[in-house]
């Protein structure tokens, strides 16, 4: 019974992240298995003992403010991940180092990965800004560690009126579980692109 009880247990990480997933495709957007390769299953404590992680938001699906997106993108990934309470900072405190960091683009190129978007060119916010391929519909998002890029996902929004729709909210939310899940799944399927299959 015990034995059972644990091999019961043991997915249960993964079959909530996979149910999660499930829900951004049904609020009418679509995310792609992540890519954890680089991943460090304790990035996000580490972010936290810093004191928090560097948000650039590049590229805007709607026709408002970029700073109304980058506020909702930010709340979102504050509210939507497994890990300790971590804030996201678009101009970093003189007290935060700034080793972590999160980039997102809307309307991506289609080859860009985590790989380029963690590198040093992109430290410079015109030269993120400048990789927007409007049109595309493609959203790419990575979490870094300096250079080295520990999660990657790429994704496209789903139809939605302003930053503030719920159903949009709803997908930066999956998003946010999906770019820093569990540190159990991150140790179990370390090393697989396709980990996660919905």
């Amino acid at each position: 019974m015990a034995k059972g009880a644990h091999s019961m247990r043991s997915p249960l990480p993964s079959v909530l992240l996979v149910s999660c997933l499930l829900l951004a495709g049904c609020a009418g957007g679509a995310i792609q298995p992540p890519d954890y390769r680089g991943s460090n299953p304790g990035a996000l404590n580490g972010a936290a003992a810093e004191g928090g992680i560097h948000l650039q938001v590049a590229g805007n699906p709607f026709s408002t403010d970029q700073a109304l997106l980058t506020e909702v993108v930010s709340r979102g990934f504050e509210r939507s991940h497994f890990g300790p309470p971590v804030k996201f900072f678009t101009t970093l405190p003189e007290d935060v180092k700034g080793n972590y960091r999160v980039r997102v683009i809307f309307d991506a190129p289609i080859n860009l990965g985590g790989r380029e978007l963690c590198g040093a060119p992109f430290d410079d916010p015109g030269k993120l800004a400048a990789q927007v391929v409007p049109g595309t519909g493609l959203m790419v998002a990575t979490f870094c560690l300096n250079r080295q890029y520990q999660a990657t996902l790429r994704a496209r929004p789903p139809m939605a009126d302003s930053p503030e729709d719920r159903v949009f909210q709803g997908f930066i939310d999956q998003v946010g579980l999906s770019l820093f899940p569990p540190p159990s799944l991150l140790q179990q399927e370390r090393g697989s692109r396709n980990a996660i299959i919905f």
